[in-house]
């Protein structure tokens, strides 16, 4: 674990620089990756797992006191990979339906970048979620972390420290849209196809992805301790 942590903090400053850019301008700079190259390819997939490895650990503070921290690394870290793997499945069998040019390791270097951009952010408006409740109502959010770590239900207290909170979910989600649909015409531009069926695809990409996550969210409240 120290050495996986003391090469992902050497790649740090260079992963930042690039996500600035990506999150900035994400048609531009995934049109610059080379997605059809071996080089492209290994620098995506790092880009990824260095993306994953800031998720999980970023959210570890957010755990119920008392959590095996190990444990739930385990966990969160296979549960986030699946999901990547399954959702670049589907986003893979969109654009084969629609007829899309790009061959599978092309559009899996494209994933791996917009994954990324959807770990950080993720794990950014959950914290800032986390924070806002804490701020709002510390009573509150204090019973909500003793509950959860003595396995029982979350207090129905109504607060303005859940609508405040909620309200930093659907902004996150919001830019998170904003972004993703900014980051599609790479995808089109790689498949050389057109608008139209750019669109559908994007359509099915999202329509497919809804049971996908479900059944992944099953999976993962499984697997939780």
């Amino acid at each position: 674990m120290k050495e996986l942590l003391e090469k992902i903090i050497t790649f740090i400053p260079e992963y930042l620089m690039g996500l600035g850019k990506l999150l900035a301008r994400p048609k531009t700079f995934l049109a610059k990756t080379r997605p059809n190259t071996k080089s492209g390819f290994r620098s995506g997939l790092q880009f990824l797992a260095i993306s994953l490895v800031l998720f999980v650990i970023s959210l570890t503070p957010l755990l119920p006191e008392g959590s095996d921290i190990w444990k739930n690394l385990a966990i969160n870290s296979l549960s986030e990979l699946l999901a990547v793997v399954v959702l670049a499945c589907i986003t893979r069998l969109a654009w084969l339906i629609v007829g899309g040019r790009a061959s599978t390791r092309s559009l899996l270097t494209l994933y791996s970048y917009v994954a990324s951009v959807v770990l950080v952010l993720s794990a950014l408006t959950l914290i800032i979620a986390d924070g806002t409740a804490r701020v709002f109502n510390p009573a509150l959010h204090a019973a909500i972390k003793q509950a959860q770590a003595a396995h029982q239900p979350i207090p129905a207290q109504f607060s303005n420290a859940y609508l405040a909170a909620v309200g930093v979910l659907i902004c996150g989600f919001l830019v998170l849209s904003v972004w993703f649909v900014a980051s599609w015409g790479a995808f089109r531009a790689l498949n050389q196809t057109t608008r139209g069926r750019s669109l559908v695809a994007f359509i099915l990409t999202n329509i497919l992805s809804l049971p996908a996550t479900f059944v992944m969210f099953l999976i993962s409240r499984a697997l939780s301790p």
